[in-house]
């Protein structure tokens, strides 16, 4: 639906927000009503914002990663006119992009959760804006006057809300997909536990989840530590709360982690680990238990739908003599196929699952 205001004013209009020292607390502006012939969707989003969205949606801005492969994933990605990815300047993620869409890897990036650029997106015309629940200058992206979607999935539950609401906004096709991804999640998720439940809590494996430095641990508020928990371990620093914690090796040497998982972004490294002799001593590495998780189109341990990946893969090492250590070549086969229509190489099935 074209909209009266002119992109002219609307930038003379963000100027003078910029040029406020005083913003008052934001007011979601009154829902547009649907052009003649058209529905439109109420749907409440992730920050418990009521959102208006006139149908169809044709042209949609993502300035947060982790919404951009939602919109793929529930066979809408054509619909972007500009979008940010995860890692998009890794070149590993960059070639899978590629091999998403074609237009996928040269879409304008409308900038992320701190550095959205509004004027650029106003040029675009979107009907539709897809925004983290922490994104800085929301006010001044709600003058635009266009439906705003924010997000927060810390969570397995809140990952499987954001594409519902996805799906929701972007028509019955595309709610029809959401909803199919989100039983999958559930049933590998019920599979996983299947066999996990044949081993005692206490005799759960303890884990270490090592960031982009080797003592940066996730906290029990983080999606890591649920999805460890999801694949039958321990997280061992579950007692911390909040995001990203430094920690120091005596404490990790006390916990003497059996495995270890470190992230696959900003110089994280199994290496750092493996051969230091300050870690030697610590059972997953004397028994060389130290592991990366995989990326694709994004790394594993993210909010994204590849998360299922993640979880599953982590409990084929945590249970490798059970069958969730095989097939898993063919499972993430299947999975990109299926959710993202997009065929993978059998060389990259295997590279991820090594």
């Amino acid at each position: 639906m074209k909209r009266s205001i002119s992109i002219s004013s609307l930038i003379l209009l963000l100027a003078l927000l910029a040029g406020c020292t005083n913003i008052p607390a934001a007011v979601e502006p009154p829902a547009a009503a649907p052009a003649s012939g058209q529905a439109s969707v109420v749907l409440t989003d992730q920050a418990g914002q009521e959102v208006t969205i006139a149908q169809p949606v044709r042209r949609i801005v993502s300035s947060y990663g982790m919404a951009s492969l939602y919109v793929y994933s529930v066979g809408a990605g054509d619909r972007l006119v500009a979008a940010t990815f995860l890692m998009s300047k890794d070149a590993q993620i960059k070639a899978h992009l590629g091999q998403l869409s074609s237009a996928a890897a040269g879409l304008p990036d409308p900038g992320g959760q701190q550095d959205a650029n509004v004027e650029e997106i106003a040029k675009l015309d979107p009907d539709l804006i897809l925004i983290s629940s922490r994104a800085a200058g929301q006010e001044t992206l709600q003058a635009l006057g266009v439906p705003i979607i924010r997000y927060e999935g810390e969570t397995m539950a809140r990952l499987k809300e954001a594409l519902t609401i996805t799906g929701q906004a972007l028509g019955p096709e595309a709610a029809a997909r959401a909803a199919q991804l989100t039983a999958y999640m559930d049933e590998r998720l019920a599979a996983i536990k299947a066999v996990s439940d044949q081993t005692p809590a206490d005799q759960r494996k303890r884990v270490f989840i090592s960031g982009t430095s080797p003592l940066k641990t996730a906290g029990k508020d983080m999606l890591q530590s649920e999805m460890v928990a999801l694949a039958g371990g321990v997280n061992v620093a579950e007692e911390i709360s909040g995001y990203w914690t430094e920690v120091n090796l005596e404490q990790v040497t006390k916990w003497d982690p059996e495995v270890i998982f470190t992230v696959p972004y900003k110089g994280a490294s199994v290496e750092a680990i493996l051969e230091s002799p300050e870690w030697a001593n610590i059972s997953a590495v004397k028994n060389k238990q130290v592991f990366m998780l995989p990326k694709y189109l994004g790394p594993w341990d993210t909010p994204i739908p590849e998360a299922v990946l993640g979880i599953e893969w982590m409990a084929s090492r945590l249970f490798p003599d059970t069958p969730l250590h095989d097939g898993c070549e063919a499972r993430t086969t299947d999975f990109y196929q299926r959710f993202y229509d997009l065929a993978i190489p059998a060389e990259d099935a295997a590279a991820l699952c090594r």
